[in-house]
């Protein structure tokens, strides 16, 4: 079942609102447990095992429990999964961006091939998602914040740790990562290394990333020039710009930028290889509206560029899901509506 229930031939509008914003988190595995755990309002209707466990961080003092199901399912696919995560495109350079890439396609593997397929992840689909999505946040964040480039080589896990216990990275609001530090170590050197994808776990899933990551940066260009704007001065309108920017509950990457002082449109240009930035990104820099303290359509312009830059990605994502190649920007206005 697609969550959302967006029936059996969404629009490429609800498919993407679906993807880059919360509604996937509702996708039920085939343990009849939601994607997004505790995020997702179905989590009450699984079966929760939640206990406390000591770890010798800053999670022992938060009192919080683990979600002990969802652990469950990490350690009956372990193996596998570490493997999977070095073997997604072994040829870039092994660096921060290809790290993060990575985890991204781990955490995209089960909401496109359920959206396009219509079948429940499987128990490794979804384990994939759960283990690498703090990582994708982290990387995310770190690329965004200039604290990381992405041709840098990826930190020791020691350096991760560190950085993970120092910010509270493993520490919710009523639960805590159920991962052992060795675990997450574990994974984060998974993300650097290299094998062959055996199982064939990738086949086909790049252009479904690719198409994914530039429409998450495109809005994440959208939002910070958003606030750009209503910090120039210019009066709030209903626009899916400013949803982005304030809404509750963005896609993951716009939060991320969010979370970045003075986060502005360029900013997401961090996010990929300087030598290399998706063509959709750099047409809607080009494209934005200069600042214009006092007027509305300035974020209208972001509106429109939003949409002409996103069609693009917007097509190769189509393509791949067999959806008609129409957008408009209510699929980054309701990606932020949860």
């Amino acid at each position: 079942m697609i969550a959302r229930d967006l029936g059996d031939a969404p629009s490429l509008d609800d498919a993407i609102a679906w993807l880059l914003g919360p509604g996937h988190r509702d996708l039920i595995d085939e343990d009849a447990r939601p994607l997004g755990e505790r995020a997702s309002p179905r989590y009450g209707r699984c079966p929760v095992e939640e206990r406390r466990r000591a770890f010798g961080d800053r999670r022992d003092a938060s009192g919080l429990p683990i979600n002990h199901a969802a652990l469950r399912q990490l350690k009956d696919t372990w193996p596998r999964l570490l493997a999977a995560l070095s073997s997604f495109e072994p040829d870039r350079p092994p660096d921060v961006y290809r790290a993060w890439r990575r985890a991204q396609a781990a955490t995209r593997l089960a909401p496109l091939r359920a959206l396009r397929d219509g079948a429940p992840p499987s128990r490794f689909a979804a384990a994939l998602h759960k283990v690498t999505l703090g990582f994708s946040d982290l990387l995310a964040a770190l690329l965004l914040d200039g604290r990381l480039r992405a041709h840098d080589p990826l930190p020791t896990d020691n350096a991760l740790l560190e950085v993970l216990d120092a910010e509270g990275w493993l520490v919710g609001d009523v639960q805590v990562c159920a991962g052992t530090r060795s675990q997450i170590a574990a994974v984060w050197r998974a993300l650097g290394a290299e094998a062959d994808d055996v199982a064939g776990v990738w086949a086909d899933l790049a252009p479904a990333l690719d198409a994914t990551e530039e429409l998450s940066a495109l809005a994440a260009v959208a939002a910070g020039a958003a606030r750009a704007h209503l910090l120039h001065g210019a009066a709030p309108v209903t626009a899916a710009c400013v949803a982005l920017y304030q809404g509750r509950d963005p896609p993951r990457v716009v939060r991320a930028l969010r979370g970045v002082p003075e986060g502005g449109p360029l900013h997401p240009l961090r996010l990929f290889p300087p030598e290399a930035p998706p063509a959709s990104v750099i047409g809607l820099i080009d494209a934005l509206p200069p600042l214009d303290g006092g007027a509305a359509g300035p974020l209208l312009g972001v509106d429109a560029g939003l949409v002409a830059a996103s069609q693009d990605p917007a097509l190769r994502l189509a393509r791949w899901l067999g959806r008609p190649p129409v957008l408009s920007v209510d699929a980054f206005a309701e990606a932020c509506a949860g």
